[in-house]
Order: structure tokens, then sequence, then C-alpha cells
């Protein structure tokens, strides 16, 4: 009923649904047990009761969002609606061409350059299609490049830029905007 506008900047991504999910899950518990963290090993294994709290929630992103592409895969015409797979609960935007320390998800002839001015978006599952993605099983859906994104949503969402996550605690809109580059270093 109010309009709240906040701005995020993304260096190299921003995930929105079940991820975001996990993420804000992960950082309760971790807070909640933070003199048992003593080493990275142990920090990583705070995401599995995170993952698990998350493993049959969230819906699919088709049940409570509308997204649209902007210019999507250079066809410059008025924006064009997302359709979801079922079982994609997460929609991932990339600025970077990897994720996850490392991992590249892009599965395309297409390779993505990250100086072309677009954004990579990809769709994923919920708990199950991350922990697949995390042991090197790729499941995840190459969507297409786009200049924009702009999702609406029904309900509150979790996201997390960077790392980093946030909620919306109704329903709200997403503009998603490639504004510029960054100079980066990457091994080949």
């Amino acid at each position: 009923k109010t309009e709240e506008v906040q701005t995020h900047q993304m260096i190299n991504y921003i995930s929105l649904g079940a991820e975001g999910n996990v993420v804000m899950q992960y950082e309760t518990i971790r807070r909640a047990v933070q003199p048992l963290l003593c080493c990275q090993c142990m920090s990583k294994a705070m995401f599995v009761p995170a993952g698990f709290v998350n493993f049959c929630g969230k819906r699919n992103l088709s049940e409570y969002t509308n997204i649209e592409l902007i210019n999507f895969d250079g066809y410059d015409s008025h924006p064009q609606k997302l359709k979801t797979l079922n079982g994609e609960k997460t929609l991932l935007v990339l600025s970077c061409k990897t994720i996850y320390a490392g991992k590249n998800l892009w599965r395309s002839p297409a390779n993505p350059d990250m100086s072309d001015g677009k954004l990579e978006v990809l769709g994923q599952g919920g708990v199950c299609g991350i922990t697949l993605t995390q042991i090197g099983i790729n499941v995840t859906r190459t969507i297409g490049q786009a200049d924009a994104i702009r999702m609406e949503t029904s309900e509150p969402i979790a996201f997390q830029i960077d790392g980093e996550g946030m909620c919306v605690n109704g329903p709200s809109v997403f503009d998603i905007v490639k504004t510029g580059n960054y100079p980066m270093l990457f091994a080949q």
C-alpha cells in the first residue's frame, strides 16, 4: 500500500527466490552459532541446515511472479514475458561469467561477454538444484541475455545480491538494469 524505493548495486549477480531464502536462513543460523564457527569448513556446513529448512519450501516462481525481459537475446522489441518452467524456484541474473566460487552455469553456444552490456538470465530449481550445482552437476537452465529485467511479485520474496541476503516483505517490483562495467582480472 506504500511505495518505498530501495536501490542496491549488484557487481556480480542477483538471485531471487529459493536461493535468497537459503542465504537468509544461513545468516540466522550463523549468528546463532557464531562461537562454533572456527573454520571455513564449519561455516560452509551451516548451509546444510539452512537448505534443509527450505527443502520443501517456496513455490515455483510462476505462481507468484511476473517476469519481463527487455531487449531479450538482441530483439529490440516490446518486453517479453518469461515463462518459467515447472520446478524453477530461483531466477539468477549475472553480470559475470561465473558464480559459486568459479562455476560456469551458462549452457549455450554463445559465450557471454562481461563487457557486452547484457545481463545473463538463468533459471534454477529449489534446494536440490542448488545442491547439485554446488557438487558439479549443472541443472541450471540458460534462459538468455537481456538489457534489463522487470520482476513483479505478488507476495514477499527473499533475494541476494553478491551473497548478501535481503527480503521484501510484500508485493514488489524489481527493475534490474546493467549500468556499467568494472575492470576485472580472471583466469581463462
